[in-house]
């Protein structure tokens, strides 16, 4: 079943029972920022070692839901959770212009210049798994290692099955309710009166994300009292960012043949984003190693913590 969303609402989800602000204040760590392209981008970090970049899923949700992660590896590495380009708290004017993919590989490398790190480690999750990939491509001696988590693929393939994977990880309940918003959402795009729809939109939108939640998981019930606001994520970055990509045709792979870093890609078992896509990615690097987590989703780390952190612990430096 392929449904055609007016308003994408398929934002990668908050993991974490509290909002981001809460989840912020709630994991210590120090703030900084940088300028770049003319905005400022903000990251947090935490810890002591060998450097390690955290870039999230999205585009466009608070990067808060990977904090527990951060402070369970910040025991061995500098970690540095970089808040992407409209999300978190690097708020933006958000425009075409201003959410280029090349202005997301920038701000990494920004951030690496401001903190003087030469050579890094890379952990992405989601759309953060495609962009850890892309920065590896252009910046291959600087980057040590690759983690990837439930990463996006090195193409834009992945999108013609994702929702559908995530969809038929609902229940049927939750599948008509699914549809329910859906039509409500199809009936106010066309709303003649603008004032009101987009404040309308947002908040179906909203509904709908914090309904697929539950598909992004194993275990249904780690969902049950997660809620996005609408300052965890902002669906206009999303849109925007895997609208010009799906346009240009994106394709990384050529690129990845060249490469040559030592890279662990971590997937879920019942991850939505299908093992499909992580089979070619791993096909893409040859020195990869692909670890399957069994009763598991997307977030392996949440569902799964004993062994996603045995086996990321022997590979990260």
């Amino acid at each position: 079943m392929s449904l055609p969303i007016p308003v994408n609402p398929y934002s990668y989800p908050m993991i974490d029972t509290l909002n981001s602000a809460a989840t912020l204040a709630q994991h210590p760590s120090t703030t900084r920022s940088v300028i770049s392209h003319g905005e400022r981008i903000y990251f947090q970090l935490a810890g002591t070692g060998e450097p390690l970049y955290f870039l999230g899923g999205g585009p466009g949700l608070s990067p808060a839901y990977m904090l527990p992660l951060v402070e369970a590896l910040s025991s061995h590495h500098t970690c540095v959770l970089i808040h992407q380009r409209g999300s978190g708290l690097s708020e933006i004017p958000i425009r075409p212009d201003t959410v280029q993919l090349d202005y997301f590989i920038d701000d990494i490398k920004a951030v690496a210049l401001a903190l003087e790190h030469e050579h890094l480690s890379l952990a992405g999750h989601s759309w953060g798994g495609m962009l850890s990939m892309i920065y590896a491509t252009r910046h291959p001696h600087q980057v040590e290692k690759l983690l990837l988590i439930g990463s996006g693929g090195t193409d834009m393939a992945y999108l013609n099955y994702f929702t559908d994977n995530l969809y038929s990880n609902l229940s049927l309940e939750d599948q008509h309710f699914f549809r329910t918003i859906y039509a409500e959402i199809a009936q106010l795009a066309q709303h003649p009166d603008s004032a009101i729809v987009p404040e309308e939109l947002l908040s179906l939108s909203l509904q709908l994300s914090n309904l697929l939640l539950k598909g992004y998981f194993y275990d249904k019930q780690m969902a049950a009292s997660i809620v996005l606001t609408e300052t965890d994520l902002n669906l206009m970055v999303k849109d925007y960012v895997e609208t010009a990509l799906v346009a240009a045709k994106w394709n990384i792979n050529t690129a990845l043949a060249g490469l040559n870093v030592p890279t662990l890609i971590v997937q879920g078992r019942q991850d939505p984003m299908d093992l499909e896509t992580a089979s070619r990615t791993q096909a893409a690097l040859k020195n990869s190693t692909l670890h399957i987590i069994e009763r598991c989703g997307h977030f392996p780390w949440i569902e799964q913590p004993e062994e996603f952190y045995r086996v990321t612990s022997g590979f990260l430096p």
